[in-house]
């Protein structure tokens, strides 16, 4: 069965992003290559990594 991920308001917070991704891989047994990581917005913003931030959820992203 898939499993979905869905996370917002990151904010170009590049730090936060891998926190909750290496969270949900380690412990709710997400499987990158089945499983769909979605964001409901707000991805960029104040913070200070908006190009990693956006690198990284367009490999990722669905």
């Amino acid at each position: 069965m898939t499993k979905f991920v869905m996370m917002g308001d990151i904010h170009s917070n590049f730090q936060a992003l891998m926190a909750i991704y290496g969270d949900v891989i380690e412990n709710e047994g997400f499987n990158p290559n089945l499983d769909l990581f979605l964001s409901v917005g707000d991805l960029i913003g104040y913070g200070g990594r908006p190009h990693q931030v956006i690198d990284f959820m367009d490999i990722h992203l669905q």
